[in-house]
């Protein structure tokens, strides 16, 4: 027996079709996003949300074309294939697509459509519309900010390649994006770094964040740039989010200037030992110099006593040759500036430095015809030209090629970025250049640091290059180093221009005549006055000048030397005084003498001049100044020099 319906079960369904029909009236009218349905491609029902979305009211659209929503028959065709296809594939089309409104704008929609009858679109779609045009919008803004970032954006996965990459990796790295995205992403890291780069793409793989991480990628052309990393792993889509930004010229910035700190403070030190040793060595070769003279009559030719004396000579000058480097190097070396033709002075040179070096090796030069003049040191510039040849030659023990280059260039801001001691302006670049061993990277960082030497002990004293960094700097230039293993090195000296650039003549000069043995010194019977606070070098001198016969009066300090100019029986006509004492410095002491004293002349002694007689290094014109160390005929021929003149 069959259950007889109920009386009222039907009117009980009818009610509840009709409230739910209401439901879903009123989930279709309060919906956040568009909702509609279509059918044959006309617009059968739109909810209010869709009209928000076009500007048009839903009396505008139902009964319409759908067609009128898109902005071009091609887009609506497009739409219509790739939902269709969806729907057939996977029950359900999403598709993103652009709307153009009734006031002509257009905004981007993520467009979603199911079937009325499962698998069969043709029988009509409902479809939901989300404008998404504030989030295209903000995309495509980062994509532009992805491509026009100097810093180096990438998408990469867990399994070593990039999955994409913005085009400043093309341009700092010389590399295509396909070159790089098909190949891992480790075969561009420097052999040293790899390691450590395994070890943050673990930390990665951990969900951990990397911050600062530094890199060296290969370039296209085999150099590497150094870059620091900061990167993000979203474990869910299984990949990593980078930037990285190249820090290469901040590295080598910060390198140069660790480097000339340590270099200035070295220097410092090294000039400050080379002043007090050299008060020393003043005190060995003068005593050395009395000796001599005192026992020249009483000893036969070949006596051991003399030959023990000779030999401390000769130590105390080759001191002395390395305080003078030091000076150099610490840029307290007096010097003599003068406007310089730097390509006649190589000219004149060429002929030394042949000398200079082995037969094995070629001398090569390419001169700038119009070459600027610069402001320096002639003795000092050759210096400098002898230093980094004798460097090259050592370089090229089995021969090779050294050249000589001048070229006048102009340094702006951009090219000086990575450069700490150099101001932009005009400059004279001479380059010498060898073929030699070259250096590597840690011998190359510590090129002019003093006693610093690649030669077997005692074959060098590590001052060369130290004195050629010193001289330059003085000069108001600075210097670069170019060099790689095997491939030779490339020292550059740039000067500031001093004059404009004329055509200037760059043959072969003379060499200059050798200079004979100094004439003997000639005494005098004058007062000089000599202010020292070093006692031993103060006797000294008081000695040389007594025995030349001079009336020498001494006195330890300015105040002193004051009072004896003023009490002294016979007037005072020669000062010769230290540059630093305690009481006053000599500059002070020589400008107060004049009025205790008038008509004196005053002779300077120092083992540098940079305290007080030069500024920044440069001796000043009409200054007269005896460097530390000297011997007997050194003094006494200035001073009679000046006496006489």
């Amino acid at each position: 027996m069959r259950d007889i319906e109920k009386p009222g079960r039907h009117g009980e369904i009818e009610a509840e079709l009709r409230r739910s029909e209401q439901r879903l009236k009123s989930i279709f009218r309060a919906a956040p996003v568009g909702i509609g349905l279509v059918a044959d491609r006309v617009l059968l029902e739109v909810n209010e949300r869709v009209c928000e979305m076009v500007g048009y009211t839903a009396e505008e659209l139902v009964g319409q074309s759908a067609r009128m929503l898109y902005p071009s028959d091609e887009e609506f065709e497009r739409v219509g294939r790739e939902k269709y296809a969806q729907i057939l594939e996977h029950g359900i089309g999403t598709v993103e697509t652009r709307w153009r409104r009734k006031d002509g704008a257009i905004i981007d929609v993520l467009l979603s459509s199911s079937p009325l009858a499962p698998g069969n679109p043709s029988a009509g779609v409902t479809f939901t519309a989300l404008d998404i045009t504030s989030r295209k919008r903000a995309e495509r803004e980062r994509d532009r900010l992805f491509d026009l970032s100097l810093d180096m954006f990438c998408i990469a996965s867990f399994d070593g390649y990039f999955k994409q990459l913005n085009p400043a990796w093309q341009r700092l790295l010389g590399w295509t994006a396909h070159e790089m995205l098909s190949r891992p992403w480790l075969d561009f890291v420097h052999p040293e770094d790899r390691a450590a780069s395994d070890k943050a793409l673990e930390q990665l793989a951990q969900g951990e964040c990397i911050i600062s991480f530094e890199s060296r990628y290969r370039c296209r052309d085999g150099s590497f740039r150094r870059v620091s990393w900061n990167s993000f792993p979203v474990l869910a889509e299984g990949l990593i989010y980078a930037v990285a930004r190249d820090i290469t010229s901040q590295v080598a910035l910060e390198t140069r200037l660790r480097q000339s700190e340590k270099l200035e403070a070295v220097g410092q030190l090294a000039g400050g030992v080379a002043h007090d040793f050299n008060n020393i060595l003043t005190s060995i070769l003068g005593n050395v110099e009395l000796a001599r003279a005192e026992l020249a009559g009483r000893l036969a030719p070949g006596d051991a006593l003399q030959q023990e004396i000779e030999e401390i000579r000769r130590g105390a000058l080759r001191a002395s040759d390395l305080t003078r480097q030091l000076l150099a190097f610490g840029r307290r070396q007096p010097s003599r500036p003068q406007l310089l033709d730097l390509n006649r002075r190589l000219a004149e040179m060429e002929r030394m430095l042949g000398r200079l070096i082995t037969k094995q090796i070629k001398l090569e030069h390419a001169y700038a015809p119009d070459l600027g003049r610069v402001l320096a040191d002639p003795a000092q510039i050759e210096q400098v030209v002898m230093n980094l040849a004798l460097n090259a030659r050592d370089a090229m023990p089995q021969g090779g090629t050294l050249r000589l280059e001048t070229a006048n260039v102009h340094l702006d801001e951009q090219t000086l970025a990575w450069r700490v001691e150099a101001g932009p302006g005009p400059y004279v670049m001479l380059a010498v250049s060898d073929t030699g061993c070259g250096m590597d990277a840690e011998t190359l960082e510590r090129a002019f640091e003093p006693f610093f030497t690649t030669k077997d002990v005692g074959a060098g004293t590590g001052l060369g290059l130290s004195t050629v960094y010193g001289i330059v700097k003085q000069s108001g230039g600075h210097v670069t180093v170019e060099s790689e293993p095997g491939r030779g090195s490339t020292f550059r000296v740039y000067l500031p221009a001093a004059a404009p650039a004329g055509r200037i003549d760059a043959t072969r000069g003379a060499p200059a005549a050798a200079q004979g043995e100094p004439e003997p010194a000639q005494g005098g019977s004058e007062t000089v006055l000599v202010c020292e606070d070093d006692p031993a070098v103060r006797g000294l001198m008081v000695r040389m000048l007594a025995q030349a016969g001079y009336a020498a009066v001494e006195a330890v300090c300015g105040s002193q030397a004051l009072e004896v100019a003023r009490t002294h029986e016979r007037p005072i006509q020669l000062l010769v005084t230290d540059i630093i004492m305690p009481d006053m410095d000599g500059r002070r002491l020589a400008s107060e003498m004049k009025q205790a004293a008038p008509g004196v002349k005053t002779l300077f002694v120092s083992g540098y001049t940079a305290d007080v007689i030069a500024r920044h290094g440069v001796l000043e014109e009409g200054v007269h100044l005896l460097e530390k160390p000297f011997d007997r005929h050194a003094l006494l021929a200035r001073v009679r020099a000046i006496l006489d003149g």
